[in-house]
């Protein structure tokens, strides 16, 4: 609220850019819906609680999420629910209304996660990613969206619709989810704090987020120049 930015929004891990002034989709990869229907099948035979991002009919984003939400689950529930309609769903309510899902994101115990990552790496059409929080201890994160649909090829169709290549780009990140535009991208950096994974595969540092790094390295790259309007 109150953020004026000229630059596209790339969320849901690269299968949804938005331009923010308008409104408008300028790039979806949605998954097919025999495969979301799949993977929320599978969450719930595992007893975990998927959480999906679709696009409704007039091309907003809803979420969708399964019975029983753990602690973690629910916790993240509430904090998407300021800005984001929610709608508890079973696995028939979830195959009426989510056909144009995005990805799908998990959070519980890494092995119960693995175990049900284990069965999703093996269908057709599919990127996954499996990792730990950064921001509860012992966690596990788990997100699934289309084959093809990431950070990094969202950015590089991106960086094409105006001349550039990621030579022209500078990425921040800290979990393993981050790694394809991390990697992509001429610049990298990453927090103190990140996953394993990204600390192992990333020279650039920045501060933590709890001390605004991303905000301080752009200052001292781009100067104190005052913006033309809030950023």
């Amino acid at each position: 609220s109150g953020v004026r930015l000229a630059l596209p929004a790339i969320v849901n891990n690269g299968a949804l850019t938005l331009d923010l002034q308008s409104g408008a989709i300028k790039r979806v990869r949605a998954m097919t819906m025999d495969a979301s229907v799949e993977v929320f099948r599978l969450a719930l035979r595992h007893d975990l609680t998927p959480v999906a991002y679709a696009l409704d009919d007039e091309d907003h984003t809803v979420l969708l999420h399964g019975p029983r939400p753990n602690r973690v689950t629910a916790s993240y529930l509430q904090s998407v629910a300021l800005h984001q309609p929610l709608a508890k769903v079973d696995l028939a309510s979830f195959a009426r209304r989510a056909t144009r899902c995005l990805s799908f994101i998990l959070l519980d115990l890494p092995p119960r996660l693995e175990l049900l990552f284990r069965e999703l790496t093996a269908l057709p059409g599919l990127t996954t990613h499996l990792g730990r929080s950064v921001y509860a201890s012992g966690v596990g994160v788990g997100e699934v969206q289309a084959e093809g649909a990431d950070k990094a090829s969202a950015a590089s169709a991106l960086a094409r619709l105006d001349g550039g290549t990621s030579r022209d780009a500078v990425a921040f990140g800290d979990n393993c989810n981050d790694l394809p535009l991390l990697l992509w991208a001429a610049d990298a950096y990453c927090p103190p704090d990140a996953a394993a994974e990204v600390l192992a595969a990333v020279q650039g540092r920045i501060a933590p987020c709890s001390e605004e790094g991303v905000a301080t390295f752009l200052e001292q790259v781009m100067g104190h120049v005052a913006p033309p309007s809030p950023i």
